[in-house]
């Protein structure tokens, strides 16, 4: 009987199908029932990305809030996985009863979008600061730019001092 395993110098490979460890029926290439155990300094990738990489945002606003206009404050580009996607973003009020809204999504410009993270903080008074925070995980299918929006109803100013806007990937 030939052996499905293709022996080519110091290595060996399975040419077609899946490999069961633990599964007689594998349903992916590899298919392991129980825990794996990964020792050494070798990260795990998926599409080509270490699980746990980080990616830092690109600042991009004006320090100035201007009244009831949605602007970019960061940028980022994540490729295909799963991600957690996280924004804390410093704001200081210019006037009393101030809203802030702050949005993590895939829309440039867009407070308050459908499939992204909304976060509204209210009754800011003048010359406090706050910070408003949102964390978002995201499978993405395909390379995907989001951003961090923000918007004051009262106008004031946004702070990358003490702001960020990063992705961690999970999967």
């Amino acid at each position: 009987m030939s052996s499905p395993w293709v022996a080519s110098s110091s290595n060996i490979y399975f040419a077609a199908g899946s490999v069961g460890i633990g599964s007689a029926l594998p349903t992916h290439t590899l298919d392991v029932s129980g825990s794996v155990a990964v020792s050494g300094a070798t990260p795990i990738y998926t599409n080509g990305i270490a699980i746990g990489t980080i990616i830092n945002g690109t600042w991009l606003a004006q320090s100035s809030a201007t009244v009831n206009i949605a602007q970019n404050l960061y940028t980022i580009t994540v490729s295909p996985g799963t991600w957690m996607i996280a924004c804390s973003v410093d704001f200081s009020g210019a006037a009393a009863n101030g809203l802030i809204y702050l949005t993590v999504g895939p829309t440039s410009g867009a407070i308050n979008q459908t499939g992204g993270l909304n976060r509204v903080c209210s009754n800011i008074l003048a010359s406090n600061e706050v910070a408003l925070q949102s964390t978002v995980f995201q499978t993405i299918a395909s390379t995907t730019t989001y951003y961090c929006i923000g918007q004051s109803s009262t106008g004031g100013y946004w702070s990358n001092a003490f702001s960020s806007f990063y992705a961690v990937k999970i999967v």
